[in-house]
């Protein structure tokens, strides 16, 4: 009996999780669905670096558009970092999306709620973290000294 059911909340957790992972978007790809250099191409047009290596679950490719980077993993959307106004992330959420520039207080009305933070000793550092999201699955902003947004990134956890 306990093997069923230590599987049964392994299985309860990966759908939750998989789910979850699937709120966040960058111009409506969305996070830990297929996606292509093909497909990347057809939107965005030629990238300006590519390069591919030894991903988690097999190749991995970095597809960059200027600094932003979007990351495949074995062909999946796992990770992406945007520092320009060129692309919007949560697309499918919000009409018109997140970018960069937007003041904090935009994310205060949607689906994912205010931005939220925390704080770590980073040696001797005190670096803070603004995200959206729970602890495992967030979107996460770097923020100037006016809360405008300078970078939104999405980390898929290990």
């Amino acid at each position: 009996m306990k093997p069923r059911f230590i599987l049964s909340l392994l299985f309860v957790f990966t759908l939750s999780s998989v789910a979850y992972s699937q709120v966040y978007d960058i111009e409506g790809f969305v996070i830990d669905e297929p996606l292509t250099k093909a497909q990347l191409i057809q939107k965005f047009g030629q990238p300006d670096n590519y390069y591919t290596y030894e991903g988690i679950d097999g190749l991995g490719e970095s597809i960059m558009y200027g600094q932003n980077d979007i990351l495949l993993d074995n062909g999946l959307l796992k990770d992406f970092v945007v520092v320009d106004t060129t692309m919007a992330v949560c697309t499918r959420k919000v009409p018109g999306g997140i970018k960069v520039g937007m003041h904090a207080s935009v994310m205060d009305d949607t689906v994912y709620g205010p931005i939220k933070s925390y704080s770590y000793n980073d040696s001797g550092t005190t670096r803070t973290v603004f995200y959206v999201g729970d602890y495992d699955f967030h979107l996460c902003f770097e923020l100037d000294e006016n809360k405008i947004i300078r970078v939104i990134y999405f980390n898929y956890p290990m």
